[in-house]
């Protein structure tokens, strides 16, 4: 299973949904997170530190051979970094697509982090995944993000229909009163593929970051909205993943 995280501009909570889904998925399979941005921000939330990475995943882009790093038990990952600049430049969209099956050997569910900007880098993982989850937050300039992604998702389906759409709205603020009426009109444009709840703007969540593990085991005072986040990452991953974790 491959779960790709995207949008088209930062600052949303894109790498902290990943991360989360790498993090949930771990707790009972073996998951190998990918991340393939240059600014590296789920490598420095997993692994601690990003000043002497370069960029693993930019090997899989290439015919050579990739280790990924071993960050617990279950949780590998293949880390971002500048080196991936090449990519962009050197690696066209079509052969970029058929790399993917070099991910699907591995029997990992996968979690790729996409950069924010469109290229090689985000739209090839398109065609690689099995899930598609793209991260909003509530406001009118995230819906020109949703249609873009919205028109670049009809061009794969026709060559990848099995692709499966998830929209994730994060950092909502219930005390204002347009941000519900975005998620309306959100709601009214992808329909059933909204994941409900709506995440809550948190300091739980930055706090969680720091300290390197899930919300769920960081969060005591506001235990709803950890269980939000969890609940949502389960409806990503989907009931044979969750229905391992919950008998463990």
């Amino acid at each position: 299973m491959i779960i790709v995280v995207t949008n088209q501009k930062g600052g949303v909570g894109k790498t902290t949904l990943a991360c989360h889904l790498a993090w949930r998925a771990a707790e009972s399979r073996s998951v190998l997170a990918v991340d393939l941005d240059t600014q590296a921000n789920l490598t420095q939330t997993l692994l601690g530190r990003t000043i002497d990475v370069e960029g693993d995943s930019v090997h899989l882009f290439g015919t050579g051979s990739f280790t990924p790093r071993e960050i617990s038990n279950n949780l590998f990952l293949l880390t971002g970094g500048p080196s991936l600049k090449s990519v962009d430049e050197e690696v066209s969209l079509r052969d970029a697509i058929g790399m993917g099956n070099r991910l699907l050997d591995r029997g990992q569910i996968v979690v790729i982090d996409t950069p924010p900007a469109i290229g090689v880098r985000q739209v090839a993982p398109y065609f690689w995944a099995d899930v598609l989850v793209l991260v909003l937050t509530p406001d009118v300039f995230s819906l020109k993000g949703l249609y873009d992604v919205k028109e670049t998702l009809e061009r794969v389906r026709r060559h990848h229909p099995k692709l499966t759409l998830r929209v994730v709205l994060n950092r909502h603020r219930p005390d204002v009163p347009r941000e519900s009426e975005v998620i309306e009109m959100i709601r009214s444009e992808v329909g059933s593929d909204l994941v409900d709840p709506a995440l809550l703007e948190s300091r739980s969540i930055s706090g969680s970051l720091a300290k390197r593990v899930p919300v769920w085991e960081y969060s005591y005072k506001s235990p709803a909205r950890a269980k939000a986040v969890r609940s949502v990452c389960d409806l990503i991953l989907g009931e044979s993943v969750v229905e391992t974790v919950e008998t463990l």
